[in-house]
């Protein structure tokens, strides 16, 4: 599989924090969803996002934000939330008379 040795070698030449092996994590990650392998693909995601949000650059947030969106795609089509739960709204004020 050609992703996979993409990964490999990404992460051999460049180490395994730098912002092209996350890219080549959630590459794969989307391969294996497109294979069904979901449990596969869901800590690809989680491992790609991890490195990118530890980068400032511009291109490793927008990459970060890409994973994310993934990420929250394949857990929806789980059946999984993906957004907190939203809190309960408040009770307006007592008007006085």
């Amino acid at each position: 599989m050609f992703a996979a040795r993409l990964l490999a070698l990404r992460e051999k030449l460049l180490g395994p924090e730098h912002a092209d092996v996350a890219k080549s994590l959630y590459e794969l990650a989307d391969v294996r969803r497109a294979q069904g392998r979901l449990d596969g693909a869901e800590p690809l995601y989680l491992r790609a996002l991890q490195i990118l949000k530890s980068k400032s650059s511009v291109p490793a947030q927008r990459d970060a934000a890409t994973a994310q969106a993934k990420l929250d795609e394949l857990q929806r089509a789980q059946g999984r939330r993906t957004e907190p739960p939203q809190p309960p709204m408040a009770k307006p004020p007592a008007q006085e008379a």
